[in-house]
């Protein structure tokens, strides 16, 4: 497993996460193998935004989180898998940075989805 960490932007809380980059697909749509990766970001913060139901009375419940992580947008992509604190979520839509007043990349936000 490989630590990503950028020393340009400061941390943005205490949690690590992991992130799951899903794998290349050959010309056939089946996965390559070796091009999986594995890698921990630390400095991150993460909260809950809420639960709710998939549909009115629905039994499937789905779990919203957002993630702050001090990289670069380009890091994480709307295909990723994240595990924070042995829960899994799923990348909802891009990376979006987040900037200082000045100007500086202080790092990005990812919305997550946890269904069961």
């Amino acid at each position: 497993m490989v630590k990503l960490v950028r020393a340009e932007i400061e941390p943005l809380g205490a949690q690590t996460v992991e992130v799951t980059r899903q794998p290349d697909l050959d010309h056939f749509g089946d996965p390559i193998p070796g091009t999986d990766e594995t890698f921990e970001i630390d400095g991150c913060d993460v909260w809950f935004e809420g639960s709710g139901e998939e549909s009115f009375r629905a039994a499937v419940t789905s779990d919203r989180a957002t993630l702050l992580a001090p990289v670069y947008h380009t890091d994480l992509f709307s295909t990723d898998t994240v595990v924070w604190r042995g829960m899994k979520f799923r990348a909802v839509g891009n990376a979006m940075p987040w900037y200082y007043l000045d100007g500086d990349t202080s790092g990005v936000q990812l919305n997550l989805e946890r269904s069961p």
